[in-house]
């Protein structure tokens, strides 16, 4: 059955689900956008994801479809590989028994061996789910599957003791979210069906994810989110080695271990802690660019302004004046 329904995938939907009118997300990608981008289409949706893999469009190899999750699905099995991308709220994946936490942004590469299982984590959570046959690697795709990066062995099952799934903590990564944003555009401009178009951006959005390299065969499991939130909370005014010590491990044992389950480093995730602070004071507080600075942990204004236009691309005063003119707009 088909329908239409409005997605906003590039917005913040904060814990308690209140959505932030003006978030990081939701402004950062319609600047990086330019105000073009699309913000609804249409899409398939399916009731029972057992039934998947019957209803691929004859004689195509790439089916993309929406699902609700309010309810959790029993364990099933793919005949394809599935990339699951949480679009909104978030979800408990369990993939051959191994449970892992995803959030929205997060992605996950499947393998037709894989065995899934879905919990539902959130009161309202929207998944896309980006089914591939395995055909669908003989034309566009070609070179990337024959080529020895991590995702193309992964898809050959030539890693040595590979378990069945990838996981890719995703949310901070724009360009990712507009990639996939891309995706879902072109395959409603191709009427539902598979493009050279459509098989071009999964290229890109598979070589994007080799390039930032930031993937795990664990995921996030209720020890390593809760590690997460202990840094997320106390980095602003703490080192990693007094976290670290407080956690009961040393920080190069931290280090690594955060990075097996998220495919990132400690420093990225304390990096994105501060800023999302530092966007929270530039939304909400009338506190100058120093003192916000000085609240967030940077050790000068010239850092923070460095490390905020090297993720947002525009210094914090612009970020400022880009939010008061959305607030006046709104009015």
């Amino acid at each position: 059955m088909k329908y239409k329904k409005s997605l906003g995938s590039l917005i913040t939907i904060t814990a308690d689900g209140v959505k932030s009118p003006f978030s990081v997300s939701t402004v950062m990608s319609q600047t990086l956008l330019k105000y073009s981008q699309k913000t609804s289409w249409d899409s398939y949706k399916i009731d029972n994801i057992s039934q998947i893999s019957d209803k691929f469009p004859p004689n195509e190899n790439i089916y993309i479809l929406a699902h609700d999750v309010s309810s959790d699905f029993p364990s099933h099995t793919h005949s394809f590989y599935e990339i699951t991308y949480v679009c909104q709220g978030g979800i408990k994946n369990i993939i051959d028994g191994n449970e892992f936490y995803m959030s929205e942004g997060d992605l996950s590469i499947l393998n037709p061996h894989a065995i899934q299982e879905i919990k539902s984590t959130c009161s309202y959570t929207l998944l896309i789910n980006f089914c591939l046959k395995k055909e669908v690697f003989k034309r566009t795709l070609k070179y990337f599957y024959e080529d020895n990066n991590s995702i193309s062995l992964f898809l050959r099952n030539k890693l040595p003791q590979q378990r069945n799934y990838m996981f890719f903590s995703l949310g901070h990564h724009l360009n990712i979210q507009t990639l996939i944003s891309s995706i879902i555009q072109e395959y409603a401009d191709s009427d539902f069906h598979q493009s050279f178009s459509l098989e071009a951006l999964f290229l890109l959005l598979f070589s994007q994810l080799v390039k930032i390299n930031e993937y795990s065969y664990y995921g996030i499991d209720d020890h390593t989110l809760k590690i997460i939130n202990y840094i997320r909370a106390n980095c602003i005014h703490s080192t990693l080695g007094k976290m670290a010590m407080e956690i009961g491990y040393n920080p190069s044992y931290l280090t690594t271990y955060i990075k097996k389950h998220t495919g990132r480093n400690c420093k990225d995730i304390i990096n994105e802690a501060r800023l999302n602070k530092a966007v929270n004071l530039l939304e909400n507080s009338e506190f100058n660019i120093s003192n916000i600075a000085e609240e967030c942990g940077y050790r000068s204004v010239s850092h923070f302004h460095r490390i905020f236009k090297d993720k947002y691309d525009m210094t914090p005063n612009e970020y400022r004046e880009l939010i008061l003119r959305k607030a006046y707009v709104a009015r």
